[in-house]
């Protein structure tokens, strides 16, 4: 959004098409552009049809920026997202890889989607596990398997984090067994106990609250 407030309306216009308002779906913020906010809502005969519709404007705008610059298109958590957005996502992908199948003849583009979302939960999204299995048959999508850290590899990040782990004996075994080695899930923990003053720096150490911990 805050890339397209900076163009004209003829610009917006040529980047996401006539169904451009359909995007605002995706981002609410769009609609606070003039030129999206203004146009009709496009009447769609069925939920697919809508979805496709969606998915074809965000790849006209997706690939005409790229045109002008490489995008990266990030998407997390996907094993929470509902059957239309996982509709909207795999017609993305097929119109942004093999556009020609999706009635839109465009010239390559550097753009990239990064997908993630947690393999345990997919196993029991069936929406999900049929996108995946679809893609992979197709093979539109490159897989990267990111198992949890080691007990080693969370001490190294945690001495990143705070700096040398020797003087706080039990840190790296107490967020590895909460965190079960997730990184972000050890990013945000360390945060809270430091903001909660579990962890507390003074004079250039760390001092651990260990009987708050529990």
């Amino acid at each position: 959004a805050a890339e397209l407030r900076l163009r004209s309306a003829g610009e917006v216009s040529r980047l996401t098409g006539p169904d451009a308002r359909l995007l605002a779906e995706l981002s609410p913020r769009l609609l606070r552009i003039d030129a999206i906010a203004g146009l009709a809502e496009p009447q769609c005969a069925t939920a697919e049809e809508r979805a496709f519709r969606i998915a074809m404007s965000a790849a006209q705008l997706l690939r005409g920026l790229a045109r002008q610059t490489p995008v990266v298109l990030v998407i997390d958590d996907l094993q929470s997202w509902d059957r239309a957005s996982l509709q909207i996502l795999h017609h993305l992908v097929r119109a942004v890889l093999h556009p020609d199948q999706e009635g839109a003849l465009l010239e390559p583009a550097p753009l990239v989607i990064v997908a993630a979302y947690r393999g345990d939960e997919a196993e029991h999204n069936e929406r999900l596990s049929r996108l995946l299995g679809q893609l992979k048959r197709r093979n539109m999508a490159r897989w990267l398997g990111l198992r949890p850290l080691g007990r080693t590899e969370v001490e190294a990040m945690l001495a990143s984090m705070m700096g040398d782990l020797k003087r706080l004996p039990g840190v790296g075994d107490w967020i590895y067994a909460e965190t079960e080695g997730n990184p972000r899930f050890i990013a945000e923990t360390v945060k809270m106990l430091v903001e909660e003053r579990y962890f507390v720096r003074s004079h250039g150490s760390w001092r651990v609250h260990w009987e708050r911990l529990g």
